[in-house]
């Protein structure tokens, strides 16, 4: 209720071109299938498409076909996105190895920070804030320069988007890799603005970044040995070293 139909359309398409991110994929093109209700009105689905298409042009994936159905109470929204990545340069969540740096791309928390003021306005429509503490929960932008970027200059062990938030995307690569981690609390890179809606809310900004899903910056794992290259990787993409991969008997914890 919150959003716009525009914001709608890009937040549809940001998902997926994310997940294409997280593997270090670069987009060809989308399939859009949407089911509509009577209450979308043909202005609605302008504005979903106007929006879904400006993402789409500064990513250059063209939205190639799909379908319209009737769907007689929910709105659905369903996209195939397509993309290639040399098979050289695949990165999967399995290849963390005991020893590697865990690292993240940009600041955590915004997008939890900006979905939770959202909300809290819903009950309280007293609750005044900038319209830019919501912007990464409502206009997200999937890291896809920056993935394509740390794929061709560092030999990256694993890789994931953070769209269920940082500890559960961490577990799930621990998972697949079969190994344990820790991370260190005060490495974690807080948002400038998860730290301003934090003093609005009265909440901890470090649970934004820990439990706040679909923030789509990267997570990803690599050798101590390519220290020196992460060295060079960060003149060109905003990264943060926030743990490392250890034993799986050691499991996995916060320090």
């Amino acid at each position: 209720d919150y959003f716009s139909f525009y914001q709608l359309g890009w937040r549809s398409l940001a998902a997926n071109l994310s997940d294409l991110a997280a593997m270090g994929g670069r987009p060809i093109c989308s399939l859009v299938t949407l089911g509509l209700n009577d209450r979308v009105s043909v202005e609605n689905l302008m504005q979903f498409y106007r929006g879904m298409l400006a993402l789409s042009k500064r990513f250059d994936c063209p939205v190639v076909g799909g379908d319209i159905v009737r769907s007689p109470k929910q709105i659905v929204i369903s996209i195939s996105a397509l993309g290639e990545v040399e098979k050289t340069k695949v990165a999967k969540r399995s290849g963390a190895r005991a020893g590697d740096l865990i690292c993240v791309t940009g600041e955590l928390g915004e997008a939890q920070a900006g979905l939770e003021l959202l909300l809290k306005k819903r009950k309280k429509k007293s609750l005044q804030f900038s319209p830019a503490l919501t912007r990464k929960h409502l206009l997200p932008l999937p890291r896809l320069a920056e993935s394509d970027f740390l794929v061709h200059n560092a030999k990256l062990n694993s890789l994931i988007d953070i769209s269920d938030g940082l500890a559960s995307d961490l577990h799930q690569v621990c998972k697949e890799s079969k190994v344990g981690a820790v991370i260190y609390e005060r490495k974690i890179p807080l948002g400038s603005k998860a730290i301003q809606a934090a003093r609005l809310l009265k909440k901890n900004p470090l649970e934004f970044a820990l439990y706040g899903g679909e923030e789509y910056e990267l997570l990803f794992t690599l050798g101590r040995k390519d220290l020196p290259k992460l060295r060079k990787i960060k003149e060109k993409v905003e990264v943060s070293v926030i743990g490392m991969i250890l034993d799986k008997k050691e499991g996995i914890c916060l320090m």
